[in-house]
């Protein structure tokens, strides 16, 4: 068997990490944040709780990439850890709702920055509205771009186009320069820090703290995407677990300081459910020109991360397909590109069908509430794995269980909070993992027979 040539070393891994994470949605999702959170102060510490989130998690799957350092992450483990079911219940909820929701997130978010850029075009207008099957679905400037940004970052990829390794330094190294340039000119130029308009935490705090949390976490999630391709990494025992630390430290110091810099322009309910809210700060205090300037800069931002998650998810359907778990079109490889065609558009199409159907928070909260409920498994998975090395004597970090332990306990308080605020969505997304059942059944029924 051929041996994978080991390309990303320490700092190449630590791009892919940092770049990874802060195209996510550092840049879109402040304002659901805000809607949920009204005061200044719980919505940094949000952002802190988010960090410890970030901290552990790294932690617990830095064990699990040490000790299975293979293409495929949570696939990998879970299959190791569990019946088969869970594992191919991941697949499915990464072709139905967690890639497929991101990649129509990620492109609505693309889509409100790039209204910024061409101010004399209003994309919000709403171009065609119907019913259908209950749902309404509703055709406006926002969501023809983003269809049309999905199906362009599908067709280049199909096409076989990949940025390399010295690229995504490049990349990752001018994404936080813009950051760090961009909130210490923020801080320069407002004139005051907003302050705290009620010392009195309504009754809805805590339940609309943990519900923001929802969106905290999905713009800290994205570390993951190095031990999916794990076996490319050099050492990857040390490489990947050392990766993941500095560049969480990297990304949380980052998170907070431009979430304090947009508090010192605007107070919560002015950037509420605002999607935009970076450009609207460079609009506030710089102008139009520098605002468009500023929203070019995070679109970069948000198209990279867009073309990443269109990339990498088509290696999961793959990877199952090939397991006889998905159906077997899906690990075909173009003949001339070499890429993974039908996966890809596949892919696509039912990005297009989350996006029409949602808006940004309707699919951020399923996708959210089903990472989550994965998460949890896989970390379960990792304490198995360290109880089972402390009990055969083998070098285990005691400390593991604890991260594990708070890891797991932060997932499950979010993804019952989504449940309890957002129970539409969350049984929307919880139906289409019922769905994964009789598609299992008769898989399995058919893969028997070959």
């Amino acid at each position: 068997m051929m041996q994978t040539k080991k390309t990303i070393g320490f700092w190449t891994a630590l791009a892919l990490v940092v770049g990874n994470i802060l195209g996510v949605g550092i840049f879109t999702t402040t304002g659901y944040l805000a809607n949920s959170i009204g005061t200044p102060y719980l919505i940094l510490l949000a952002w802190l709780v988010g960090a410890v989130y970030a901290y552990t998690g790294a932690k617990v799957y830095g064990v699990l990439a040490a000790e299975m350092p293979y293409r495929g992450g949570d696939y990998v483990y879970l299959k190791k850890y569990y019946p088969s079911y869970i594992a191919y219940l991941f697949g499915w909820s990464a072709l139905f709702i967690t890639y497929t929701g991101s990649i129509a997130a990620l492109a609505i978010g693309g889509a409100y920055y790039l209204n910024d850029i061409f101010v004399c075009c209003d994309f919000t207008r709403t171009i065609l509205s119907f019913s259908l099957l209950g749902v309404n679905v509703v055709f406006d400037g926002i969501k023809t771009t983003a269809l049309l940004l999905v199906v362009f970052f599908t067709y280049i990829n199909y096409l076989g186009l990949r940025t390399g390794g010295k690229t995504q330094i490049v990349l990752t190294f001018f994404i936080v320069l813009f950051m760090v340039v961009f909130t210490v000119a923020t801080l320069v130029s407002s004139a005051h820090i907003v302050p705290q308009r009620s010392p009195v935490i309504p009754s809805q705090t805590v339940q609309g703290f943990f519900s923001g949390l929802a969106a905290v976490l999905f713009t800290y999630m994205g570390w993951t995407t190095i031990v999916y391709i794990a076996n490319e990494v050099e050492a990857p025992r040390k490489t990947i677990p050392r990766a993941l630390a500095a560049g969480i430290a990297v990304v949380v110091v980052l998170y907070l300081a431009i979430n304090y810099s947009f508090l010192t322009v605007f107070t919560p309910a002015e950037i509420s459910n605002k999607i935009n809210v970076a450009s609207q700060v460079a609009f506030s205090l710089w102008g139009s020109g520098v605002g468009r300037l500023i929203a070019l800069m995070i679109l970069t931002a948000v198209l990279s991360s867009l073309n990443s998650t269109v990339l990498s998810g088509p290696h999961i359907y793959q990877a199952m397909a090939r397991d006889h778990l998905l159906w077997g079109k899906l690990k075909k490889m173009h003949p001339r590109y070499g890429t993974p065609s039908a996966a890809l558009w596949v892919q696509c199409v039912w990005s297009i069908v989350l996006l029409l159907s949602g808006t940004f928070n309707q699919i951020l909260t399923m996708v959210v509430a089903a990472i989550l409920l994965f998460s949890i498994l896989t970390a379960v998975g990792g304490v198995r794995l360290i109880i089972e090395k402390m009990k055969s004597g083998q070098n285990a970090v005691r400390g593991n269980l604890v991260h594990s332990a708070i890891y797991i306990g932060l997932c499950f308080l979010v993804l019952i909070y989504i449940m309890l605020e957002n129970p539409l969505e969350s049984l929307y997304g919880f139906g289409l993992l019922a769905l994964s059942w009789p598609f299992y059944f008769v898989t399995n029924r058919l893969s028997a027979r070959q």
